[in-house]
């Protein structure tokens, strides 16, 4: 019996080498879109970092059919009443998503470093009198 659990592990080891390797998450191509990096992930081409300069961008009504954000939404099942956080929530594209969702007595918390980012949000948020968002730098 003692024998049988360095054998154990020798096939374990056998058997991981064996494997086919893994397709690279990554990948670098020269010709590419000019808001990217050129650097795609899983097929998707990683775009520049995001200021608050490009507000316009992160608004257009195109990216509706792009990223499918319904999708998104429908999967993280938010229900009424939950608290939910957008890290990295930008211009609030999501956060004002989410509002209908969690409703009056939830919250929606949007982070961001960028004070201008935030400052759009609240700034919308107030227009539109939306209390159930907090917004955190």
């Amino acid at each position: 019996m003692r024998n049988s659990i360095p054998f154990l592990l020798l096939m374990c080891v056998v058997a991981a080498a064996q494997d086919p390797p893994a397709k690279p998450r990554y990948e670098t191509k020269k010709v590419h879109d000019p808001d990217g990096i050129g650097k795609f992930y899983l097929g998707r081409e990683i775009a520049h970092v995001m200021g608050w300069q490009g507000v316009g961008w992160l608004e257009r009504p195109e990216r509706e059919k792009e990223e499918d954000p319904a999708a998104l939404l429908k999967a993280l099942d938010v229900q009424p009443g939950d608290t939910v956080a957008d890290v990295g929530a930008g211009s609030g594209y999501h956060v004002f998503r989410l509002v209908p969702m969690v409703g009056d007595k939830g919250k929606v918390i949007a982070v961001d470093i960028q004070p201008q980012m935030l400052k759009l949000i609240d700034d919308r948020a107030k227009k539109d009198k939306i209390a159930t968002i907090e917004t955190v730098e």
